[in-house]
């Protein structure tokens, strides 16, 4: 994708080789089902599980717009044990064109403001969980990742992942067989797969999920001889190890969100936030040309505000898709933004507002009062989108630009907008 991301960012995430963005190489993608590995770090104010924070809000609106996306099956969420802003997920996707499409998808877009970590971890495994690997109380994930070297004077590479394999299974039945005792947590799945490589590397990642059912009372976590052996023979070929162990295991369920959530915001209790949202559908955008990786609405918004017929472009413009973020880096300003593009120097707030209300006008009146209030009285501007493209009759666009004082470039665009 030409216009979103850099030539660097191209290069990740991958399936089979093939990377997110070569739409031509459509048919080299697996027909198997792909799993999601995702972790993201949120700020230490941030709280996905609270239903009266905002955080918990986007959080069940990402994951509403995911399991929209062609080819979803089940969607699986844990927080980290010893890091408390720490994320993972797991995605489980129908095939390869699946996992295409959620790279290209807005993702976990909206959570991107509330991260502390960036980059994000966006990688995955062809691998289809079975049947029995379920959310509930006391379950938790342990998730164990080996480098494999892929060669050596000694062992054939194909040999070498054979060999980790049945060591793993071994190391399962183990496990599997109760001889740990009742306070040790009773394994319910293990399985097993290599993650795809994002760039060529000398090693290969051994990924390995462990679904485990805490008991009553205190866990222990016991090493007896035989695990010992297991887990030493496991490793002996491995270049590093490291391992996450979560919280209690959540899944997502689209059957159980309601249609419209009504959002109780602690925060900003009693203001235009808490109100009530529909959870976002997903849709191949008409707009977007896909073979030729451009947005066409967005190219021909950015085209008017150059030429002075908009006061800035649209919205879609400047989306980045979830593909763009992965542990290699993350989308700035330049890789966004069209490359003869002038880093801009506004923000622009968007509002999907009805008209009919009646109360819109003073609504948005005391909207624009309290940002110049609280963001240091900065210059402020505000616009009707021209062109019909929300699809309810009485819905209109609103755009509210924010400039800086000492921009003068702002205040010259600021200048064309007639409200």
């Amino acid at each position: 994708m030409e216009y979103y991301v850099s030539n660097t960012q191209m290069q990740s995430p991958r399936l089979s080789g093939v990377s997110w963005t070569e739409t031509r190489l459509h048919d080299h993608l697996p027909p198997t089902p792909v799993l999601s590995f995702i972790r993201l770090t949120f700020r230490p104010d941030v709280n996905i599980v609270n239903e009266t924070k905002i955080g918990h809000s986007l959080w069940q609106q990402s994951l509403a717009l995911i399991s929209t996306i062609p080819g979803f099956q089940r969607v699986y969420w844990a927080s980290i044990s010893d890091d408390p802003n720490g994320v993972v997920v797991l995605i489980q996707w129908q095939s390869g064109d699946a996992w295409k499409e959620f790279q290209f998808s807005f993702g976990f877009g909206l959570m991107l403001p509330l991260l502390q970590q960036k980059p994000l971890l966006n990688c995955c495994v062809q691998l289809n969980l079975p049947a029995d690997f379920a959310a509930g109380p006391g379950h938790i994930l342990e998730l164990i990742e080996l480098s494999v070297l892929r060669a050596s004077n000694k062992y054939d590479p194909a040999e070498r992942c054979q060999w980790v394999n049945e060591e793993w299974q071994g190391l399962i039945e183990v496990l599997k067989s109760g001889v740990l005792g009742i306070t040790f947590p009773k394994l319910l799945c293990g399985v097993q797969g290599w993650l795809e490589d994002d760039i060529p590397s000398e090693y290969r990642t051994f990924f390995g999920l462990l679904l485990w059912k805490v008991p009553c009372g205190r866990a222990s976590w016991i090493q007896t001889p035989a695990l010992n052996k297991k887990i030493l023979i496991l490793t002996s070929h491995s270049a590093g190890i490291s391992t996450i162990l979560t919280d209690r295991l959540f899944e997502y369920n689209p059957l159980t969100m309601p249609t419209n959530q009504l959002v109780s915001v602690e925060r900003f209790s009693g203001t235009i936030f808490a109100t009530q949202i529909s959870p976002p559908q997903y849709s191949r955008d008409k707009g977007f040309d896909y073979i030729a990786r451009w947005d066409l609405w967005g190219k021909r918004s950015v085209d008017e505000a150059a030429s002075g017929r908009r006061i800035c472009p649209l919205p879609r413009a400047f989306w980045c898709p979830m593909g763009a973020m992965s542990k290699h880096g993350f989308p700035t300003v330049g890789d966004v933004l069209p490359r003869s593009a002038v880093v801009p120097m506004i923000d622009v707030l968007w509002l999907y507002v009805d008209e009919s209300y009646s109360g819109f006008s003073a609504t948005l009146g005391n909207l624009c009062r309290a940002i110049h209030n609280k963001l240091g009285s900065p210059r402020l501007r505000w616009g009707r989108e021209a062109s019909k493209i929300t699809p309810e009759p009485r819905t209109s666009m609103f755009a509210i630009l924010i400039g800086k004082l000492v921009n003068t470039e702002v205040l010259l665009l600021a200048a064309h907008v007639c409200v």
